[in-house]
């Protein structure tokens, strides 16, 4: 199971200073899943998560999350999923601004929404 964060699609200044653009982004899953087929069958990514741009524009001095940047990142991991035919758990509308603890980081509230949309997976995959 990988859970890929939101750290790539981030940029410093300017949205052309990305720290990892979309295309490289794409080529890294692709590696990340033909090593992993070696070793299993079994696949799983989850999917990003939405923020709060009020509090991520900018999140730092210069450094800043766009909730339509951190879409189309989240966009090329399902798409790589249904092209591999890999399980994806998409967790983009799971969470509200009230489960981030600074507009892009899950406070407790947000962590057991995501524990409880795992654990209803994985208990619907043990009874197929």
């Amino acid at each position: 199971m990988f859970s890929i964060d939101s750290n790539d699609p981030a940029y410093i200044d300017t949205k052309d200073n990305v720290y990892v653009s979309l295309e490289e982004f794409k080529d890294n899953l692709v590696k990340i899943v033909k090593l992993s087929k070696k070793y299993t069958s079994k696949i799983i990514f989850t999917g990003l998560l939405s923020i709060d741009e009020n509090k991520t524009m900018p999140w730092s001095d210069n450094e800043y999350w766009e909730n339509k940047d951190l879409k189309e990142y989240n966009d090329i991991i399902e798409r790589v999923c249904e092209n591999n035919k890999l399980d994806f758990i998409s967790f983009w509308d799971l969470l509200n601004k009230d489960d981030l603890e600074d507009g892009l980081h899950p406070n407790s509230k947000g962590h057991e929404k995501i524990f409880n949309c795992v654990s209803e997976y994985f208990s619907k995959i043990m009874f197929l």
